[in-house]
């Protein structure tokens, strides 16, 4: 071999080493990008899930808090004048039992037109000593007001005692969507009257109107003019917020009132604001909305970041360069295929265990449903059949009863007919969500089957003195399925009786050819339905009266129920009302 030619072997030879290291430079690269986004994924993953918990953790805690709320309005609801010891025995057995860590106290805030009324308040607050304030001053609606319970007892809750916090915007605000809703209403952001220490908090307020003893307010102005006060629960943002994170150490959480804004900020466990910055880490905001008001909360995962920092992400660059320069050429293709087909197959296999856990959660669920209301079918309907049949038995006996043995079965026969109906309800209402309600058609005569379900009611209108008219043609026949048409008529009759609050109740009946259908009508002459509520009359579960103390019975199916089975046949379903005129229920059924 000549000189030149082994200079030139020599320099062909050259080139290898070169192509091995920058072959391990790519390598290396891949590997830690790839090892990099897996983490990114993994951490993504872990850090939804656990705000999604922190969210659901406290929207939970103030739901539990308002249903403490409406537990302190029904001791108001049946009796007339709560003293301060009924009051503190009530809180002792019902809230402190449930432990709601970050509740300040929950107080009553008399509300009055009456200056006696007012000044006896004082005098009260004053003999016990726990007045340690100026006197509130009479409010711009004419009313004084102040807090004349609050419990606990303590050093903090005796400085609120005597306030007016109708005073505050803030507060008023809070006060009067209460009062235009029935419901709880959130306070903005506010320092509690009771933060005297150096050491301050951010707090807010959950209010809930009380009205007077045997009232049932149904309108704004009904509820103000019966109102005699607010029962309520005052937070300590932190001291409520800690208990919800206290198991999410890796999480810094910025929470905000209505905007992101530092002037909105009611809660930060973040002393560098990371969570505000916004930097290449994981950040999520997620809006919670309790009680007419919206906070903002902004997640940070701060151990994510600075584990990812560029630093590690350096060092392991560096580390797969040694080992990429080791194995070189011979593992990269390897590893490159194995790679792909496991990511490949993770991803699948998460797909499929997905989908499977989606659909066996469903199946699952329906299940349970099914099961649990053929149980509740079978153990309620069971007696009720027997007590039934006894008052049937004691009811046909009308020789030997008196009078007022006569109204006492009359009144049971009644209450059987509604409790018949709401299990009824129930049923059917699960049928029809899981699909597996189906009807049963045949051809009957509509006369006979109209006078069946009055009879059948006759104990509801006799009851209340309610006379009713059939028109009706002997000759209208129908294909359809007997049972739900008649359960549809009941519904309405029922809903007639329940509207008709005054002598001289009537009920018409109308059945007519119309077209290729049948129209139905039910028309009473009560109190008719309100405009406001006119929108969600056919909701399922929606009830014009939804207080604790409603008078009128059932489960808010039975025009969801009427209208569905309605819909099944085919037909349709409407009404048209006039407040203390009446309502008339129209529904159509193809021939």
């Amino acid at each position: 071999m000549s000189q030149t030619e082994s200079i030139l072997v020599k320099k062909q030879k050259d080139w290898i080493p070169l192509l091995i290291f920058i072959s391990s430079i790519m390598i290396s690269f891949l590997i830690s990008y790839l090892y990099y986004n897996y983490e990114i994924l993994q951490q993504n993953d872990q850090f939804l899930k656990d705000s999604d918990s922190i969210v659901i953790r406290i929207s939970d805690k103030l739901q539990l808090v308002g249903t403490t709320l409406h537990g302190f309005r029904g001791i108001y609801e049946i009796k007339e004048n709560v003293t301060r010891e009924e009051y503190k025995k009530y809180y002792a057995s019902m809230v402190e039992s449930q432990k709601l860590s970050g509740v300040q106290g929950i107080g009553y805030q008399l509300e009055t037109a009456d200056k006696q009324v007012f000044v006896k308040s004082i005098d009260e607050l004053k003999s016990l000593g726990l007045l340690k304030r100026d006197l509130p001053v009479i409010d711009d609606d004419g009313k004084y007001r102040l807090i004349f319970y609050i419990e606990p007892t303590n050093e903090r809750n005796t400085v609120a005692l005597g306030y007016d916090m109708y005073s505050n915007p803030i507060r008023r605000e809070a006060i009067d969507k209460a009062y235009v809703n029935d419901l709880p209403s959130m306070s903005g952001a506010v320092t509690l009257v009771q933060e005297i220490t150096k050491q301050k908090q951010r707090g807010f307020l959950l209010y809930l109107p009380v009205y007077k003893h045997g009232t049932n307010p149904s309108t704004l102005e009904e509820r103000k003019n019966s109102s005699i006060g607010v029962v309520y629960a005052a937070f300590r943002t932190d001291d409520f917020l800690s208990e919800s994170i206290s198991d999410f150490k890796n999480m810094h959480i910025c929470l905000y009132d209505s905007s992101i804004s530092y002037e909105n900020l009611i809660f930060s466990n973040d002393p560098d604001n990371k969570c505000q910055k916004k930097p290449t880490s994981i950040t999520r905001e997620i809006k919670i909305t309790n009680y007419d008001r919206t906070w903002i909360a902004s997640f940070h995962n701060y151990v994510y970041y600075e584990f990812f920092s560029p630093q590690i992400h350096l060092m392991i660059l560096i580390s797969g360069l040694i080992l990429s320069a080791i194995f070189t050429i011979i593992t990269r293709n390897y590893r490159k295929s194995i790679y792909e087909k496991t990511k490949l197959k993770l991803v699948q296999e998460k797909k499929d265990l997905e989908q499977k856990l989606i659909i066996e959660n469903l199946e699952n669920e329906n299940r349970e449903k099914t099961e649990f209301m053929s149980m509740i079918s079978h153990e309620l309907k069971t007696p009720l059949f027997t007590i039934s049949g006894y008052a049937q038995i004691l009811n046909n006996d009308q020789k030997t009863l008196n009078a007022q043995q006569k109204d006492d079965i009359s009144e049971i026969l009644t209450g059987i007919n509604s409790l018949e109906l709401i299990i009824n309800d129930l049923l059917d209402a699960q049928k029809l969500d899981l699909k597996k309600l189906i009807l049963e058609k045949s051809q009957i005569n509509i006369r006979t089957l109209v006078l069946e379900v009055v009879k059948s009611l006759q104990p509801f209108f006799d009851k209340k003195s309610i006379s009713n008219q059939i028109e009706i043609s002997d000759d209208i026949l129908l294909n359809c399925d007997p049972s739900r048409i008649a359960q549809i008529l009941k519904n309405l009759l029922k809903n007639s009786v329940e509207a008709i609050n005054h002598d001289h109740g009537l009920i018409k009946i109308n059945v007519a050819r119309q077209n290729d259908s049948v129209l139905f009508s039910v028309i009473d002459n009560g109190s008719g339905i309100p405009d406001t509520i006119a929108k969600n009359m056919f909701k399922k579960f929606y009830q014009t009266d939804s207080s604790l103390s409603r008078k009128k019975d059932g489960t808010g199916l039975g025009l969801y129920i009427c209208q569905q089975l309605v819909l099944l046949h085919g037909g349709k379903i409407w009404y048209d009302s006039s407040p203390d005129k009446g309502t008339a229920f129209y529904f159509s059924i193809p021939w």
